[in-house]
């Protein structure tokens, strides 16, 4: 009896996971609503910053947008690391099609960030939102790198690795720049 529920148990974890083509559209989300930030950063106003946590500030609907991203990379991870066994060629390349183009345009996200920030110069509250949510970002992001590390074919960890550092740049250079002069900055 043991050994059926085990077996039933293995079956339902192996259901729930994302095919390649689940996590490829997942990763098309991610694209979209980087492409939402990326819009509403280019827009910032000083007025956001003196607002920050006004719904109406910009940068709110920048930290909703940047939190499901990175609720949906925390699916896809929990899915990947669950996989007994490393993608096959065919299936990495889907996986990593979508993982490469939805970074292209997140690391946009933190491009325009940075382009915006002369106004929120010396503003805390702004560093301190802003520190946190990249923070959180860059958490979700680094175990989604970390998992398809470990289950993308031989050929693409060289490009996961890739991928990952630049966001990382990217992610610390919003939070230094925005922090700049400020003592709880980093």
């Amino acid at each position: 009896m043991h050994f059926a529920s085990l077996l039933v148990l293995s079956c339902a974890a192996l259901s729930a996971a994302l095919t390649p083509t689940q996590i490829s559209n997942k990763f098309k989300k991610m694209e979209n609503i980087s492409t939402r930030c990326i819009n509403k950063a280019q827009k910032l106003e000083a007025k956001d910053g003196t607002n920050i946590n006004s719904p109406s500030s910009r940068f709110q609907d920048i930290f909703k947008g940047i939190d499901e991203i990175d609720r949906l990379a925390n699916e896809i991870s929990v899915s990947v690391e669950a996989l007994p066994s490393q993608y096959s060629s065919s299936d990495s390349t889907i996986v990593m099609n979508g993982y490469s183009s939805w970074s292209s345009q997140h690391q946009e996200v933190y491009v325009n960030l940075n382009y915006a920030r002369q106004p929120f110069a010396g503003m805390a509250p702004v560093c301190n939102a802003i520190r946190d949510s990249i923070s959180k970002d860059q958490e979700s992001l680094d175990r989604l790198g970390i998992a398809l590390l470990n289950k993308v074919a031989t050929s693409d960890r060289y490009v996961v690795t890739r991928i990952r550092a630049g966001l990382g740049r990217q992610a610390s250079g919003v939070k230094r720049n925005y922090c700049e002069g400020i003592n709880s900055g980093e």
